[in-house]
């Protein structure tokens, strides 16, 4: 996907399976079909780095460190351009202006240092 931005590895504290059956979270993502193991997690995020058509970025508390959701550039498509944005925010990262800052953050990056024309 081009280059991409230096930062901390994805930490899986405050990203949870509790996280991911929120009624908010269900209600906008379908939600999981099973429940989510510690385990499971740090190998999903583990393996997004190796996916060429993607950027998954961790949305952290800076007061606390804690992980309170992602933010993801998906379905590159480099011919066209353009990919596909979506975020994702527990109950912790909710009504502060973290999901405002970081799509901000990404799509801005994605139009200026990725070169997208659609998101």
């Amino acid at each position: 996907m081009g280059r991409r931005p230096a930062g901390q590895p994805r930490q899986t504290r405050g990203l949870s399976g509790n996280t991911l059956a929120d009624p908010e979270v269900v209600r906008f993502t379908g939600g999981p079909d099973a429940e989510f193991t510690l385990e499971h997690l740090r190998s999903w995020y583990g393996s997004r780095s190796a996916q060429p058509d993607r950027l998954d970025l961790a949305v952290t508390d800076r007061a606390t460190g804690e992980l309170v959701g992602e933010v993801v550039l998906y379905e590159w498509d480099a011919r066209a351009r353009c990919c596909t944005f979506r975020t994702l925010l527990g109950p912790r990262g909710r009504d502060r202006g973290l999901g405002t800052e970081a799509t901000r953050l990404v799509v801005g990056y994605g139009f200026e240092e990725l070169g997208l024309h659609r998101v």
